[in-house]
């Protein structure tokens, strides 16, 4: 498993002139043909998580930051929730500077397919490396940058971000482990890259790899020290480059509403999903919004790698038998079994035997690796091929049609039992017309690339042919799935929400929240309207799942992936899963709600009069650390009377509290990670603060420390003596503050290495 750098049987003109910066050309040229709008800045993606997650997260990090400071909560979703320590939102990736370089939701798209990009040519420069071949590398290159799982993740900001540091991580690990040196920080610097944005899964699966493949260089290293040293360096550079993310993160976890054993094994790949591989609408169905879903995984909304693709990799592994294509091989199979979640039976033994299996919420996502490593196979089956191409082997033109023939075999098959076993969902006519098609992209890669591996035929022409399969292999991944990521006009996203004031929220610094009723949010999960920039707008205007935030609208619920675990029971309860949700309207007013939508019209909203300010006082206290959520949603609950404490197994003095008082609370102020406000109350009392309770929330009363206390289940209080009292809370996350020296003194290490290892590569040269 050496890696090379020349072909072995001399230089080839077509693979000198294939160089970086013509491949880098052409995946520019392939994304921008594939985006043009995207490119433009006219228009934007939209679909699923990208419009409604994505975008206003990192918009409302855009607009933070502005500030000079980060956003370690956000304020507006879910009561109150940490923002920083989300790790997804990718507070803390250097990329996000395009944010500000460039306006919303451009700068968006732009970026998404930036990092494609990125990943295809560090898929070129790695596959060069290991396979000594720049035509074997382009064509890897080209499948890896618009495969089914690529073009899947652009509705995920943060997956784009993985998947495009991945081969560059790839490649100096290994050249780290093989030549140490200079190589250690620079992988360490790719992997935190990859490590800062949120993507467990892409980590895990690509460690994982990482390892198979330090384990199969064992024979291969000059140094065996050096082997053995890199590896775990690497780790434990990424680990204390990324402590400023992942301290707070864990933090997080700890406190969120997943325990450690979490798992959530919902949307595995079919027990037929393999069919995909080669017949992508193979029982597929079509929603009423006219894009293609797979039926019973909705994650990914295409695996599908490339025919021509397949292809090579098949020939790969019959004709090139070595530890790397065995290596590719075994862990293509191994991930294409857990795919199938229990059904494989693997994934099974997975959770049992892998410390924090359950990382990868759908087992679906173990795909994710097979789009690393089906391109690479792919690209040993193009190098085998023009090896024997140069070496003059006659068996070749053999062994490459049984291949062919094979696929055009298999995918035969699978339509004409997509015809035996339709059922009402299938979309058969469509599938014949995507097969028939692809088919003919195939046969046209085959043309090409024949033509371009004959050394008789004038080298212009070569180059022309060369380009020509290069252009049916992106062609084939492109249209694979019919509307796989759809765009509206940029206008629908940044569009400002003009309705009059008595019609909608309106956040006039006065803090009241606004509430989608059960109801309403379940029929805008469910969304059936066809045209796109109407559903969009629809929930744009109904501030669901995340996008209050481009408004900044304060919401009960929201979609961020970590909740604090008490205020997510809270929040189980008003928006149950099963049954009828219950009225909870003094919750309602003690949450400050006072907007809900419409009983009939999701864009239309309520006004609630009795709700109650963010913070007040003079309540009597109740002493219980049991669950008090059944008396929150209840009839009976007047959180003008009374609230609950839970000590939590703190010293709580009730005593003080045990009457309620006359109390009034003023001048409320909030600002980015802190909140003040006064007090004047005739006798000792207690501040209730409608607020998500957290650890790191500190509290000073009267410029003196003072305890926060969990109340009413989730939320806080602070204890206040009587008369005025002026109460100011700060959240002050240590983990943060520890995880930036830590990064901050490994980042000067890494930056310090890499300065002596250039000093001296200039004074010996």
């Amino acid at each position: 498993m050496t890696e090379t750098n020349s072909e072995p049987h001399g230089p080839d003109e077509l693979a000198a002139w294939c160089t970086p910066w013509r491949v880098a050309f052409f995946l520019g040229i392939m994304l921008a043909a594939a985006f043009p709008g995207i490119v433009a800045g006219t228009e934007t993606f939209f679909r699923s998580d990208y419009g409604v997650i994505g975008y206003p997260a990192l918009k409302f990090l855009t607009e933070t930051t502005t500030s000079i400071k980060l956003p370690l909560w956000n304020f507006f979703s879910n009561c109150g929730t940490p923002f920083l320590a989300q790790w997804g939102t990718m507070c803390l990736y250097p990329g996000n500077l395009i944010f500000i370089a460039l306006p919303m939701p451009w700068s968006l798209g732009i970026f998404c397919l930036l990092h494609l990009w990125f990943g295809g040519l560090g898929m070129f420069f790695l596959t060069r490396r290991w396979l000594g071949n720049p035509i074997a590398a382009a064509f890897a290159a080209v499948a890896f940058t618009v495969s089914g799982v690529a073009l899947s993740c652009l509705i995920w900001p943060n997956y784009c971000v993985a998947l495009g540091w991945m081969p560059w991580l790839m490649l100096a690990a290994r050249r780290a482990w093989l030549e140490g040196g200079i190589w250690i920080p620079t992988a360490a610097l790719a992997g935190t890259m990859q490590m800062l944005v949120g993507a467990p899964e892409f980590v895990m699966l690509t460690w994982l790899f990482l390892f198979a493949l330090w384990l199969c260089d064992r024979k291969d290293a000059s140094n065996s020290m050096t082997w053995l040293v890199s590896l775990p360096a690497i780790v434990a550079l990424i680990t204390a480059l990324s402590a400023a993310q992942l301290l707070p993160f864990f933090d997080l976890l700890e406190n969120s509403q997943r325990h450690a054993g979490f798992q959530d094994t919902r949307w595995p790949m079919p027990i037929w999903g393999w069919a995909n591989l080669f017949v992508p609408l193979f029982h597929y169905g079509k929603s009423d919004q006219g894009w293609y879903l797979q039926q019973g995984q909705f994650f990914l909304s295409s695996y599908h790698l490339g025919l021509a693709v397949m292809m090579m990799a098949i020939f790969a592994v019959w004709r090139q038998r070595n530890r790397f294509t065995w290596l590719l091989t075994g862990a293509t199979l191994l991930v294409l079994i857990l795919a199938l979640g229990h059904k494989g039976l693997l994934y099974t033994l997975w959770l049992k035997v892998m410390p924090g299996g359950g990382v990868a919420r759908y087992p679906v996502k173990f795909m994710l690796l097979a789009a690393f490593t089906v391109p690479l196979l792919a690209g040993v089956g193009i190098k085998c091929f023009l090896d024997q191409a140069q070496a003059k082997d006659k068996m070749r033109f053999k062994y490459f049609t049984i291949v062919m023939m094979v696929m055009l075999a298999e995918m035969l098959i699978i339509v004409v039992l997509a015809h035996w076993f339709q059922n009402k969902f299938d979309v058969v006519k469509d599938l014949r017309l995507n097969s028939s098609g692809h088919m003919i992209l195939m046969g046209s890669f085959v043309l090409t690339f024949l033509k371009s591996a004959d050394r008789e035929i004038a080298i212009h022409l070569r180059k022309i042919h060369l380009v020509l399969a290069l252009a049916f292999v992106a062609a084939d991944l492109l249209t694979h799935m019919p509307k796989q990521n759809p765009t509206v006009s940029a206008k629908v996203l940044s569009m400002p929400d003009e309705r009059p004031v008595d019609q909608r929220p309106v956040f006039d610094g006065a803090v009241r929240r606004a509430m989608i009723v059960p109801g309403a949010e379940q029929a805008l999960l469910k969304s059936k309207i066809a045209e796109w920039d109407k559903d969009i707008i629809t929930k744009r205007l109904a501030y669901w799942s995340n996008l209050n935030l481009i408004d900044k609208i304060p919401k009960v619920n929201g979609s961020m992936t970590l909740r604090m675990r008490h205020q997510d029971e809270v929040q189980s309860a008003l928006y149950p899963k099963e049954g009828d949700a219950p009225a909870a309207e003094a919750l309602k007013d003690f949450l400050c709600v006072a907007w809900q939508t419409h009983p009939t019209i999701l864009v239309g909203w309520t006004n609630r009069t009795t709700a109650l300010p963010l913070v007040t006082a003079g309540q009597s206290v109740r002493v219980s650390n049991d669950d008090v959520i059944a008396d929150l949603i209840s009839t009976n609950f007047n959180p003008r009377a009374y609230a609950w404490i839970a000590p939590d197994g703190f010293e709580f003095e009730a005593a003080p509290y045990a009457s309620a008082v006359n109390a009034s609370t003023t001048n409320l102020i909030f600002g980015l990670n802190q909140l003040q406000f006064e007090v004047n109350a005739d006798a000792p009392t207690v501040a209730l603060i409608a607020q998500s309770y957290n650890q790191n929330w500190r509290a000073m009363v009267n410029d003196k420390p003072a305890n926060v206390w969990r109340a009413n289940h989730a939320f806080q209080a602070v204890e206040v003596p009587a008369g005025k009292s002026f109460v100011r809370l700060d959240y002050i996350d240590d983990s943060f503050r520890l995880g930036v020296i830590i990064s901050g003194v490994s980042g000067l290490l890494c930056l310090g290495w890499l300065g002596l290892a250039w000093r001296r590569r200039r004074t010996n040269a």
